[in-house]
């Protein structure tokens, strides 16, 4: 409920008034930790990514598809729970992202073979060289998707 009315709650620009301040917001706009799994424009990438491929259908709600969770497997992503998918309302993008198991299975993969590094004391994580590949070679992800705006 709460991520609904902030879906239609107007957006209030919050002044930059530094570079330093441009670039952290830009970082948490481009890649965060959110709850246990990955928000931002990274994530909404990701997801569409998703869907194109045919791993999510959402026609009932999101749903992992049989390729969904063949491509799980084929990446190495092992999951610790039932294969559970939902939505989560990404604030910067004001678009959905996933969550939910899937989404903290890809996350935690992504962080154990260094595709994303935590940012220390912040809930930033930057993107590394080997992980713009990976994204690009298992999800078709392009350039645009995997720099901050």
């Amino acid at each position: 409920m709460i991520e609904a009315l902030a879906a239609r709650a107007p957006q209030q620009l919050v002044p930059v008034r530094s570079l330093v301040a441009a670039r952290q917001h830009r970082a948490v706009a481009f890649a965060r930790i959110c709850y246990d799994h990955l928000g931002g424009s990274l994530s909404v990438a990701i997801t569409d990514a998703m869907t194109e491929q045919g791993f999510l259908d959402w026609e009932f709600g999101p749903v992992l598809t049989p390729p969904g969770a063949a491509w799980l497997t084929d990446t190495g992503i092992t999951q610790q729970t039932a294969p559970h998918v939902r939505t989560c309302l990404d604030w910067t993008e004001r678009r959905s992202h996933l969550a939910g198991a899937v989404a903290a299975a890809v996350f935690h993969h992504a962080v154990q073979e260094s595709w994303l590094v935590p940012a220390d004391g912040s809930r930033v994580v930057r993107l590394t060289d080997q992980g713009r590949d990976a994204f690009r070679r298992h999800l078709g992800l392009a350039d645009e998707a995997l720099t901050a705006r």
